[in-house]
């Protein structure tokens, strides 16, 4: 009976004092907002995880969406995502939206451009947000631009620049006129052909230059090999030095290709992206 008792009392203060906590998250609710203010991120972690046990559905998802935006204005996406994902399990329907675009958000600066088209698609079913649209579509632009995908990059900065169609075709067109691709086969059988030639064709002369000076030496010592009977070092020399720098030569031509062409790509991510800012900073538009 005593044992009873005792229980009940217990629970009773622990109601009492859950009921005391309760009634101060307007107390929290302030703490967490000055600590964002601050970019006190100690205080403001614990503070949201108080304000998420103690409030309600409503209240959960808004400090984690809170939480959310914060750390992706400080380019953390790892924590954006981390909050944006809890906020989503309470979040209602009209609130998804702008957890949608954090998560593309966060996705963009991860180069994970892959979901962008899943987020992208999720801000506009969820949104009426005009300006909410304009920010998902601007982030989905530079992803295809990144990407270089030229033809949807394009089609969204139409949509994103409305009523200036002509301009962009003319820019896109200009600034992708200029990218000259190498082929990576033709590295590849050229320096098959002539050690160094795969260099030479990617516009490193130097490099192809002592590439064809070192197989050369190493086909003469093989040759005086071969020749004077020396078939173990003859054997040596094929399978463990001279294969190895020959077919060593195409595979470093392939990779000279490769960065080659990124470079080539890139110079055209850099000089859009301009052209972009530039346009944004001339008609005023700042989303």
């Amino acid at each position: 009976m005593h044992n009873w008792i005792f229980y009940l009392i217990l629970l009773l203060n622990i109601t009492a004092n859950a009921n005391s906590i309760l009634q101060d998250t307007t107390l929290i609710r302030q703490k967490l907002l000055t600590a964002l203010q601050k970019k006190d991120t100690l205080t403001l972690r614990s503070s949201a995880e108080k304000y998420a046990f103690y409030g309600n559905n409503v209240q959960k998802t808004w400090v984690y969406t809170q939480m959310a935006n914060f750390y992706l204005t400080q380019n953390q996406p790892e924590n954006t995502i981390k909050y944006a994902k809890k906020a989503l399990l309470y979040a209602q329907k009209q609130d998804k939206a702008f957890l949608f675009y954090l998560f593309q958000s966060a996705y963009f600066l991860q180069s994970k451009y892959n979901l962008s088209d899943l987020n992208k698609d999720s801000v506009y079913a969820n949104s009426r947000d005009s300006m909410l649209i304009q920010k998902s579509l601007y982030v989905y632009l530079l992803s295809q631009i990144h990407q270089y995908e030229w033809e949807e990059a394009k089609k969204m900065t139409k949509l994103y620049f409305r009523n200036s169609t002509a301009y962009w075709d003319s820019i896109f067109t200009v600034h992708t006129a200029k990218i000259r691709l190498k082929s990576v086969q033709k590295a590849t059988v050229l320096s098959y052909i002539l050690p160094g030639l795969g260099q030479v064709y990617c516009g490193h002369i130097i490099q192809g230059f002592f590439s064809f000076s070192i197989v050369s030496l190493l086909g003469f010592f093989l040759f005086y090999a071969l020749k004077n009977k020396w078939y173990l070092f003859g054997y040596f020399m094929i399978f463990g030095i001279f294969r190895r720098f020959y077919m060593g030569g195409a595979k470093f031509a392939q990779k000279q290709v490769y960065y080659y062409n990124v470079k080539q790509n890139e110079k055209c991510v850099k000089m859009l992206k301009s052209e972009i800012k530039q346009f944004q900073e001339k008609n005023k538009l700042h989303f």
